[in-house]
């Protein structure tokens, strides 16, 4: 039999975001020693230098509807002898059940629970996923939890090893994620300055940052050590991620990534999908609260971060529960699965 073709179907631009896209790159990342791999990205992507170059990706052509893409794949690729991971919300019952009608086997990234499973797995790493009720056909496996956390090889290393305690917050990065609309980042830049503790704040932006030009002013005008980074790849990441005393984040992969690597974390959610973790996150005490980004105050902000800076107990605490969360053995379990689902 034919070697099985990995498809990773998902899309990213502002609106978005680019959640489903860093996920599909740390499974890409998790399964490219064992198959081969090709991005599969619509008309509703436009971004660019995110993918990593070395993996293959294809363009569906504009005029594919994504109720034709089954026919469309049908055309183009041994659907017999491929296997599907699709994130993304469009990826709908109706959607699953056309890609296993042209005999693909198809991995479903869910956050949400709600549409009807006939994707042959499951997975969503949220951790309170355990809890959720899915409606699915008997033979869709379902993959749930933080054993299964979707992160880039760099990190789960660095999970297995590291593990922190306590020390006075002064260097803190600010990460949310590949677009923030809102521009939740300003909010958090301007409470930081305020806070005279803080001596150095690193900020990263993402590739569909629609805000870039408001930044630069800030730092000009500020005493503190700030610097700016866009598009950075995953040593860069993990370089600045590993280095802060503390950090700033939506509640997405990119928190379970500063969890993984044993950082304190000021978490919120921006949109409906990271509810699911966010109330997992928040009451487990693996973060400190900032509630709702998209209407937070810069007083909020800078309430909260003075409440937590020098809170040895609640630091200590924090980074004793995390390292329970994440194992980063999470990509050795995702291969064996696509593996067999392969055979």
């Amino acid at each position: 039999m034919p070697e099985k073709k990995i498809l990773i179907r998902a899309d990213g631009n502002t609106q978005i975001g680019l959640g489903h896209i860093y996920r599909c790159i740390a499974i890409a990342e998790m399964l490219e020693e064992n198959f081969t791999l090709e991005f599969l990205l619509s008309k509703l992507s436009n971004f660019t230098g995110v993918i990593p170059s070395r993996f293959s990706i294809k363009h569906i052509p504009e005029e594919i509807e994504i109720a034709a893409e089954h026919l469309w794949l049908q055309k183009n690729y041994d659907t017999g002898s491929a296997l599907m991971i699709a994130d993304g919300y469009l990826f709908n019952s109706e959607y699953q059940k056309k890609i296993k009608s042209i005999g693909v086997k198809l991995v479903y990234i869910d956050d949400l629970a709600r549409e009807y499973m006939y994707a042959d797995a499951v997975l969503n790493h949220a951790p309170s996923a355990k809890n959720l009720v899915y409606k699915k056909e008997d033979y869709s496996a379902l993959y749930l939890g933080t054993e299964y956390a979707l992160l880039r090889k760099g990190f789960l290393a660095k999970a297995k090893k590291v593990h922190n305690k306590f020390t006075p917050i002064k260097n803190v990065l600010i990460t949310l994620g590949g677009s923030d609309e809102n521009n939740i980042t300003l909010k958090i830049l301007e409470a930081l300055l305020q806070i005279p503790q803080i001596e150095k704040i690193a900020i990263v932006i993402g590739a569909a940052y629609p805000h870039k030009e408001k930044i630069p002013p800030f730092i000009e005008s500020s005493e503190k050590n700030i610097k700016l980074y866009s598009n950075l790849g995953e040593n860069e990441m993990l370089n600045l991620m590993g280095n802060c005393d503390a950090a700033f984040a939506p509640c997405s992969t990119t928190c379970l990534e500063l969890i993984a690597l044993n950082k304190p974390v000021f978490v919120g959610y921006s949109a409906d999908n990271q509810l699911g973790i966010y109330e997992s996150l928040k009451t487990n005490e693996y973060i400190f609260d900032l509630e709702n980004l998209n209407e937070i105050t810069v007083k909020k902000i800078k309430q909260v971060t003075v409440e937590n800076l020098n809170n040895e107990t609640a630091i200590n605490k924090m980074l004793n529960l995390q390292k329970q969360l994440i194992d980063g053995r999470s990509g050795e379990r995702i291969v064996k699965l696509i593996k067999e689902l392969a055979a």
